[in-house]
């Protein structure tokens, strides 16, 4: 399994290509919590577990459009 280390003092930016795997999406939908900033994400499916995860953050009082 592929992991992440995330050393403080450190800014993370980038762009990345999700393709579209559910697994994937709920990552990356998970991973934009960690930014105040406005976050896009695109191919995104609609699927069950994806909608249920956006519903859930929006109860939270995540802003989603």
């Amino acid at each position: 399994m592929e992991s992440f280390i995330i050393e403080g003092g450190h800014y993370l930016s980038g762009t990345i290509t999700p393709q579209g795997a559910k697994n994937e999406a709920l990552e990356v939908i998970c991973a934009s919590l960690l930014t105040q900033e406005e976050v896009t994400i695109d191919n995104i499916p609609d699927i069950l577990d994806v909608n249920n995860l956006i519903k859930l953050l929006q109860e939270t009082g995540v802003k989603v459009t």
